[in-house]
């Protein structure tokens, strides 16, 4: 079963490709309607590359684009282009640990990270945003997260899991 990370970002995604391409359209609309003929070449570049960083301004939270594969017998996270990060053998040792991510908009989000190596997503004497810090730059080689919800909670065996501080 599959589940992916990528629902709290699509929206973001497409409203900025939306954006960066109005930008271009009205770019070219200004020029022509204005007859700019001597600053069209700069101000459509300017246009052009504007849109092109807006465009790619989602990419500051590609490390999160991810989904978690539950098989038999073990968990395994994949980017969105597919490339396998990390794989939870079930079998031995699983380790894990819930946590919430508030995401502009909507209600905190639980989520399960589990490792075959214990690990911590709120290190003793740290805030309490420590880990919104952790959903962000948890070792992904190592540490597999998922949404924890109705969905994923029938594909975990928590009773035979071990809990990290």
């Amino acid at each position: 079963m599959k589940i992916s990370m990528m629902k709290f970002y699509k929206g973001d995604v497409i409203l900025f490709l939306v954006t960066a391409f109005l930008i271009n359209v009205g770019a070219v609309l200004f020029v022509l309607n204005f007859h700019m003929d001597s600053y069209a070449c700069i101000f459509l570049a300017m246009g052009f590359l504007l849109s092109l960083l807006i465009a790619l301004l989602p990419l500051i939270t590609y490390r999160q684009w991810t989904y978690a594969m539950f098989g038999e017998g073990r968990c395994t996270s994949y980017t969105v282009f597919n490339k396998k990060l990390c794989e939870i053998d079930t079998s031995k040792s699983v380790y894990y640990e819930f946590f919430d991510v508030h995401f502009r908009g909507i209600p905190p989000v639980r989520f399960a990270a589990i490792s075959n190596e214990p690990f911590s997503v709120n290190p003793r004497g740290k805030s309490i945003f420590a880990s919104a810090k952790f959903y962000g730059t948890y070792d992904r080689s190592k540490i597999v997260i998922f949404i924890y919800d109705k969905q994923s909670r029938n594909l975990v065996d928590l009773d035979n899991w071990i809990m990290t501080d």
